[in-house]
């Protein structure tokens, strides 16, 4: 399992996992983009369950709370930064070419890696959606995970890039800098928006989740979407905003409870 690979401590088999994952996932959309209206039919006739209450179908709800959560945390909403929530609302909902068969739950615990490739399993949270909603995964999408720990920006920025080059071949919207950059955006806000609709629970004391502990991941998140912004150019007020409530956040917590430990294969001794 990738999972398993990623604390293995080894920084060639480290990397190599997370490309190989990243590709898989890519290669996954490629195959379903312009094909999704024959899955949805197989899906309708099947009766397929309702979505669950996994974080990749609270993309929405989550956007459209994240001012109230915001204010709630002494962060003024503008109406620009508003203009922005809905604005990434609106493309996770119509993603125009970026619509393919999407996995849901991209984590390393639902990859294997046979002969440097990885074979996705696990699709109860796939449907079709937009397709960045999984390709944020190397960037921002991965700290949603029980395996999430920091991970160096050289080697986020490999994965987006192994993803993109991959699905270039059947998207040509990849391939289009300012195209990419607002729907990766856009879809990374969705992610910041789930994961800090657990800070009610993280009030009063930290909570662990799997490898890192939920603090960490608010605050990590917010490190990645401000840094994304800054990339991309794009999603300013968000930006700002999400800038300035993680200030207030370690401002409040402990030190430790805002650092998340490194994968160890790029920690020091990785």
């Amino acid at each position: 399992m990738v999972g398993n690979i990623l604390f293995g401590g080894a920084r060639g088999r480290d990397g190599a996992a997370r490309v190989a994952l990243n590709r898989a996932v890519a290669h996954l959309h490629a195959a379903a983009i312009g094909r999704t209206d024959a899955y949805r039919s197989s899906r309708l006739r099947r009766r397929a369950a309702s979505p669950s209450r996994h974080g990749v179908h609270r993309l929405g709800d989550a956007l459209a709370e994240f001012p109230d959560l915001l204010a709630a945390n002494g962060v003024n909403v503008t109406p620009a930064l508003t203009a922005e929530l809905v604005e990434a609302a609106a493309e996770i909902r119509d993603p125009g070419p970026f619509l393919a068969f999407t996995h849901g739950d991209t984590t390393p615990s639902n990859a294997l890696l046979r002969d440097g490739k990885a074979r996705l399993f696990d699709l109860e949270a796939a449907d079709v959606r937009h397709a960045l909603v999984d390709g944020a995964f190397a960037r921002i999408r991965y700290l949603y995970s029980v395996w999430a720990r920091r991970l160096p920006v050289d080697v986020q920025r490999h994965g987006l890039l192994a993803y993109r080059r991959a699905l270039a071949p059947s998207c040509s919207a990849v391939e289009d800098d300012d195209r990419f950059g607002h729907a990766l955006m856009a879809c990374s806000a969705g992610w910041l928006a789930v994961m800090c609709m657990e800070l009610p629970d993280v009030t009063e004391a930290d909570l662990r989740w799997g490898r890192s502990t939920v603090r960490q991941r608010i605050i990590t998140m917010i490190d990645h979407f401000v840094l994304l912004a800054e990339e991309f150019d794009g999603f300013e007020s968000l930006a700002d905003a999400a800038s300035r409530l993680g200030r207030r956040l370690r401002s409040r917590w402990p030190a430790e409870d805002c650092e998340m430990l490194p994968y160890p294969a790029f920690g020091p001794d990785g």
